[in-house]
């Protein structure tokens, strides 16, 4: 079964493309496939993706434009809300204890445990070593950027987070609703969990090691050094309850009796619900962040300026992660067409939002104000470079 999608006419680019992958599987075995191959000037791997065409779907551009508008709409409810006083600082801190504690554990535990419960394609497991390969190649491209740019010792951060972790759950699967039918969205939500695997883990003990490491400003404007790292902080910094919750999943999966034991009680389905929170929590987390006034306020320890900020994260997650990942894959012999999809859709996703929450649990209001302010930029901005990759995605794995 197919996505409801309809390529617009062809181009010069899809066509010579066409003519290739033609080429390329209608050829024989040995030196003549070889010469074919070379003579459209593309290699592919056996078993690898084809080129394929390049231009917009109807479907891809209404399902990218119609996952953000659902967050930026949730998002302003949650900033009218905190206008008018119903999203204070207490509640927003309050909010963010939770969804690190017991929301996001839940989601992250009962996803693994379901997905990992259930007959699999081996080459899922591939995803969390994925997600790692990804996050370095991000914060590679990131510290290439942010050289480049000149960026502060201050910025760098803040930046380097937003660049190396995109949203690997809630617009995904905001994505995946949209764009899959009911047969096939449950396959590419087991994708996504497994990404998260790896994903989750990395967010929450390199993530917070990143911003620990910061300098931070004081409400006087002298700089306060980071704390020193001892041991007890650094177990705080990784036995962190998200990363907790999805190792213990995977030890739980693969002991059989206690696994059949487990889902034979109800706590499965109630964490379930639990973590159903998650999303609009989130959400409302940002919101509250994004409502704060920041343009007066010079206690934010991020001084930032937020334009050049905004332009790096926008040429690694749209640009050169997006590039990057795609050229792999068609080298590497993935024939999972979910696994492939699920790479291509976290490569080109925007920066996590989680970074607002991360930066309240920290107790850095100002900061995570200002990265509310730098989120939203960003996500309004990368509707139709995530419109045209979905296009892309779509053709080389095919459903």
């Amino acid at each position: 079964m197919r996505p409801r999608s309809a390529f617009v006419s062809a181009t010069p680019l899809r066509v010579a493309a066409a003519r290739c992958v033609a080429l390329h599987r209608g050829g024989a075995s040995g030196a003549p496939h070889a010469r074919r191959s070379r003579s459209c000037g593309v290699r592919v791997a056996r078993g690898a993706l084809p080129l394929p065409p390049v231009a917009l779907s109807a479907p891809a551009v209404a399902a990218a434009v119609s996952a953000i508008a659902k967050l930026l709409t949730t998002l302003a409810i949650g900033v009218v809300a905190a206008r008018r006083g119903v999203l204070q600082s207490s509640t927003i801190s309050a909010l963010s204890k939770l969804v690190y504690n017991l929301f996001l554990p839940s989601l992250l535990f009962s996803n693994v445990l379901r997905t990992l419960s259930a007959p699999f394609s081996n080459q899922l497991l591939l995803l969390p070593l994925v997600a790692f390969l990804q996050v370095l190649s991000a914060f590679l491209i990131s510290a290439l950027l942010a050289a480049l740019l000149r960026l502060s010792d201050t910025e760098r951060p803040l930046f380097h987070l937003c660049s190396s972790f995109g949203n690997a759950a809630a617009l995904p699967l905001l994505l995946a609703t949209s764009l899959f039918s009911d047969a096939l969205r449950p396959s590419v939500v087991s994708a996504i969990s497994f990404f998260l695997l790896g994903w989750s883990p990395l967010f929450w003990s390199l993530g917070f090691a990143v911003l620990s490491a910061a300098p931070t400003v004081s409400p006087s404007g002298d700089s306060v050094p980071p704390p020193r790292m001892t041991p007890s902080l650094f177990l705080d910094t990784l036995l962190t309850p998200p990363l907790i919750a999805s190792f213990s999943a995977l030890l739980l999966a693969f002991i059989h009796p206690l696994r059949d034991l487990f889902l034979r009680t109800p706590l499965l389905p109630a964490l379930q619900t639990l973590g159903s929170g998650y999303s609009a929590a989130a959400v409302l987390i940002l919101a509250g962040s994004l409502a704060r006034n920041t343009a007066t306020d010079k206690s934010s320890s991020t001084a930032l300026r937020m334009p050049r900020l905004a332009l790096g994260i926008i040429l690694c997650r749209f640009i050169a992660l997006p590039l990057l990942v795609f050229n792999i894959l068609l080298r590497v012999a993935i024939t999972d067409r979910f696994v492939r999809f699920a790479i291509l859709l976290q490569s080109v996703m925007p920066s996590a939002q989680n970074v607002t929450l991360m930066l309240t649990l920290m107790k850095r209001p100002h900061d995570a104000a200002v990265a509310a302010r730098l989120l939203l930029f960003v996500y309004v901005l990368g509707v139709i470079p995530i419109a045209l990759a979905l296009s892309v995605f779509l053709a080389a794995a095919p459903f």
